[in-house]
């Protein structure tokens, strides 16, 4: 394994059991079974490694969320597709990817900048999936209600820990429907929702 590799495996372990506030470089060297030299060598600080873990994590997140809509057999599947790639992806994370999440919600941390990004393009891929299977290409403000609204139950949920089954299921359970009536409401009163192309 890479040397890089092998230091973010290592954080990644020592953040999920401890948190980012708690873990230190030390804790992420031991973690890593590297030199502190060799630790300084690929980050600056547990900040730099902090931020590359998120960055992993989302950039992950977003190539299976386009993968699940490219994927998609029907309209309907491509409606869903976000939500619940969104959803298996949060539940495998663990406890890291919590951590992290909730460290990018601070408009304090380096992480915050990498989140909006993020999910614009999140919004930006859904968007145009839902665009291609119902038609109208809404206002970004409905796909960023949709994410924010996942994101946030998705941490109130994990209380700490990992998303659990049968939360997983609970949210799909709510959030399919309020997506399917948004885009039929959509559909039906365009000037509602619709925007001009960008």
């Amino acid at each position: 394994m890479p040397t890089r590799a092998k230091i973010l495996e290592g954080a990644a372990k020592v953040i999920a059991r401890s948190g980012i506030r708690s873990a230190t470089v030390q804790d992420m060297v031991k973690g890593a079974g590297v030199s502190r030299r060799t630790f300084y060598q690929y980050f600056r600080d547990k900040d730099d490694v902090v931020l590359s873990l998120y960055q992993l994590n989302t950039a992950n997140l977003a190539m299976e969320i386009e993968a699940a809509v490219r994927a998609a057999d029907s309209n309907a599947e491509r409606l869903r597709a976000p939500v619940d790639a969104y959803l298996d992806f949060q539940q495998r994370g663990g406890r890291l990817l919590g951590v992290l999440q909730s460290e990018a919600m601070d408009p304090e941390s380096r992480l915050w900048p990498h989140r909006k990004q993020v999910m614009e393009s999140l919004v930006l891929l859904t968007r145009r999936a839902v665009a291609s299977a119902s038609g109208p290409l809404l206002d970004p403000l409905v796909y960023w209600t949709l994410f924010l609204g996942l994101e946030d139950a998705v941490l109130h949920l994990r209380r700490g820990g990992p998303l659990a089954p049968d939360d997983r299921a609970r949210m799909a359970r709510v959030f399919h429907p309020m997506f399917a009536s948004v885009m039929a409401s959509a559909v039906a009163n365009p000037e509602r929702f619709a925007v001009d192309p960008e």
